[in-house]
């Protein structure tokens, strides 16, 4: 098996070809506000000074065939992440910034293959259809009461997804 290491901005993380998986053995979301808080702020801080920002490594496992691939190091950076462009596409008033952004979180298929979203990020199957309603979907974040409310009914790691999204 060969490893390849390579640096990566985040709008090349979250491309038309990123298809990224966490695998079953993966632990839940499981990051605090304190952890949500200190992202956002090391990336606020870079955006305002102009500089590069090391997101720490992001370790996946691409299969031979054309599936998704593994995250096995930093998915909940990527989570985070995914929340953050969530937030900023629901936010934004300009229609063509929120397709943009939208690209980053998904993308419909076109009708002739069956329609439907293809997300570059899937959760365990617990969270992920949390996840996907709450977060990935147009104007999801919009609706902060009902992430909350839906996160009292869920688990631990669904009441974390909720607290970020309202960070």
């Amino acid at each position: 098996m060969a490893i390849a290491a390579e640096v990566q901005r985040i709008r090349e993380i979250f491309s038309a070809t990123t298809d990224i998986r966490v695998p079953p053995f993966q632990r839940s979301y499981a990051w605090e506000d304190e952890e949500t808080e200190i992202l956002i702020k090391d990336l606020l801080d870079a955006f305002r000074h102009n500089t590069t920002y090391f997101l720490g490594a992001i370790v996946v496992i691409r299969p031979r065939n054309r599936g998704p691939s593994d995250v096995v190091d930093g998915q909940q950076r990527l989570t985070t992440l995914t929340i953050i462009l969530a937030v900023l596409r629901d936010l934004s008033a300009s229609t063509d910034e929120q397709a943009l952004i939208h690209t980053m979180i998904g993308h419909e298929k076109l009708t002739v293959w069956g329609g439907g979203q293809r997300w570059r990020i899937t959760l365990n199957t617990a969270d992920t259809p949390f996840f996907r309603e709450n977060v990935q979907e147009r104007k999801a974040t919009q609706h902060q009461d009902d992430i909350r409310a839906a996160a009292r009914e869920g688990s631990e790691s669904q009441a974390r997804l909720a607290a970020a999204v309202n960070m």
